[in-house]
């Protein structure tokens, strides 16, 4: 008998309760070598919160249960296998269905009315505990910050950290100083020869300075003494720890206008400076991100960074470049000749029937993707219906969920109906010809649709295309 072995951890329990991945696992293997277990196969979500039901090893581990392999599961206690009860409920579910035993070391776990009711009601404890210990921990970073304390870690250039609050360091604030000084004091400075200038005179932490870095210091009312927190609500920051930079959703969100704690910190810059460079920034026409067509898909081919475009002016003319902004040192693109290649790569698969045709054969058949799909469904009503039965959703979201699946299955079954019979091909020239003369807006989102990424590197570019 093959056992699957679960253990999670996040970083907070580790040390306020001492849970530890090594503790788990240890007496985990131990129940299940006392039970019979030929194999075992341990899944470890380290650092991933009990609130997310798609964790990396649960994910492997519902897979491996699918599979058939698994006849066995250990887990030291119900909220290490999720925090919420609904989830708890669903994966025990979903183990009893595909017929694999499930044992708690710390709980007795009883397939029985009594023995579930008592699971549920300490998960419902657990998640109480949960929600409990994040007010708490909000409401002391507001007591904190309104004692003039800053909640969380925080150092903007010019400051340094110390003992829970900033310090001036005297060299950064003194390029603090110079910017503001030179931005206010030259008509004709802008944000991007005033980041060449603090590049040779004061170098940043990291990287280079660029119009960015700059507008940000220029513009941050902490260089006079105050500091606003709490502005936003960034809540289910944990979530996204354990995923991919391109998987990761939003999750700081503004707090309402007003909102907020202004905590004194020591000031750099005076008043009257900070209102000659305010004047100044409503003045200065900042580049519109509109310009660039590529922004957001090009990455450096050196570090994987992303590259932002930048403009740079030189005898009178005005040139707009692709730029690495983690400051690995890779050269500059021109943005003209990268992004005439891209609608080049993307005109060319437009025009290309052959190639369209034979991407689209190697796609696998619709019946196949539909039937896949429609499983997906499936098991999504069967969870809705188990928490339906169990009473964890009231009749307005059960109908809800069930009416949402209902429209889901139809418009899988109306995306797959019968084609129209096929139209004759548009002359390949003609395409060409209009996509020549397609305006800046369309490319953009033409663009947007179709290229995945942009790799830019010393010796070559790589497109890559959606179709």
């Amino acid at each position: 008998m093959v056992a699957a072995v679960y253990a999670r951890v996040s970083t907070e329990e580790q040390a306020r309760r001492g849970f530890s991945l090594g503790e788990q696992l240890a007496r985990c293997r131990a129940r299940a070598r006392e039970l019979g277990a030929a194999s075992v196969v341990e899944f470890v979500d380290d650092g991933v919160s009990g609130e997310l039901w798609e964790r990396p090893a649960l994910s492997a581990l519902r897979a491996a249960v699918r599979t058939g392999d698994v006849g066995l599961f250990v887990c030291l206690d119900p909220d290490r296998l999720a925090r919420r009860l609904v989830y708890q409920l669903l994966a025990t579910d979903e183990l009893e269905r595909r017929g694999v035993r499930i044992e708690f070391v710390d709980f007795e776990w009883r397939a029985t009315a009594e023995g579930q009711l008592f699971a549920q009601l300490r998960g419902a404890i657990a998640e109480y505990e949960k929600a409990k210990i994040r007010a708490r921990t909000a409401l002391g970073r507001h007591g904190k910050a309104l004692r003039g304390g800053l909640p969380h870690y925080t150092c903007p250039y010019g400051y340094r950290w110390r003992d829970g609050s900033l310090a001036v360091a005297p060299r950064e604030a003194a390029g603090v100083i110079a910017a503001f000084t030179w931005f206010a004091a030259e008509p004709d400075l802008g944000y991007r020869a005033l980041a060449r200038r603090m590049q040779d005179a004061f170098p940043p932490r990291r990287g280079s300075w660029d119009g960015t870095s700059m507008r940000r210091i220029l513009g941050n009312p902490t260089y006079l003494g105050r500091m606003r927190v709490e502005r936003y609500d960034a809540g289910g920051a944990h979530l996204n720890r354990h995923l991919a930079r391109e998987q990761r959703v939003p999750y700081r969100r503004p707090r309402p206008p007003g909102s907020g704690v202004d905590v004194a910190v020591p000031p750099i810059v005076d008043a009257g400076l900070w209102e000659a460079a305010q004047a100044k920034r409503a003045r200065v026409r900042r580049p519109a991100a509109s310009a660039f067509l590529l922004s957001g898909l090009v990455r450096c081919g050196g570090c994987g960074g992303a590259m932002a475009g930048k403009t740079q002016r030189a005898r009178g003319r005005t040139y707009r470049y692709y730029a690495c902004r983690s400051g690995c040192g890779a050269a500059q693109v021109r943005a003209d000749d990268l992004e005439a290649a891209v609608w080049g790569a993307v005109a060319g698969a437009v025009v290309d029937a052959e190639a369209l045709a034979a991407g689209l054969g190697q796609a696998p058949p619709v019946e196949d993707t539909l039937a896949r799909a429609l499983a997906g469904l499936a098991e999504e009503e069967e969870r809705v219906w188990t928490a339906w039965r169990r009473g964890l959703v009231d009749a307005g979201r059960f109908e809800g969920a069930v009416a949402d699946l209902a429209g889901r299955r139809a418009r899988l079954l109306a995306a797959v109906a019968p084609a129209p019979a096929s139209v004759a091909a548009p002359d390949p020239g003609a395409v060409t010809a209009a996509l020549a003369v397609v305006d800046g807006d369309t490319r953009r989102k033409v663009i947007a649709e179709v290229v995945g990424s942009v790799a830019v590197s010393a010796a070559h570019w790589r497109i890559e295309l959606r179709v």
